[in-house]
């Protein structure tokens, strides 16, 4: 397990997607999370999508054609939501399944999500 309590104070959590967006990063703050109570089987999703190298891009269509379980369904709308609120608030987000990360063998001990934006407008 890494030990990541030294970066504890680069970290400002939030619990809302608009604090997400309008919150500056300032000081010695480099990363913001908004932590949530999800819903569903995630991990449903990682085992349906076809891999395609290390990082897997999942487009909405190709996850709404998913074959899923109850959870399964959950998962995918709260998926689904954050693409459309980030793209509402100008983003360009996309959505990936890392198998492995090529430059940290110890980071990714299995399969996850990642939502990524290509661009997020800047607000100050």
């Amino acid at each position: 397990m890494i030990d990541l309590s030294h970066a504890e104070k680069h970290i400002h959590y939030v619990t809302n997607f608009q604090d997400l967006v309008s919150t500056p990063f300032t000081g010695e703050i480099n990363a913001i999370c908004w932590t949530r109570k999800l819903t569903g089987d995630f991990s449903e999703i990682i085992k349906k999508v076809a891999l395609s190298g290390n990082i897997t891009e999942i487009g909405p269509a190709e996850l709404r054609e998913l074959q899923l379980s109850e959870q399964g369904q959950l998962a995918r709308e709260i998926l689904l939501n954050d693409l459309k609120i980030l793209e509402a608030h100008g983003a360009s987000p996309i959505l990936n399944v890392i198998n492995h990360y090529d430059r940290d063998d110890t980071f990714f001990s299995n399969r996850c999500l990642f939502i990524s934006c290509r661009s997020l407008p800047y607000t100050n």
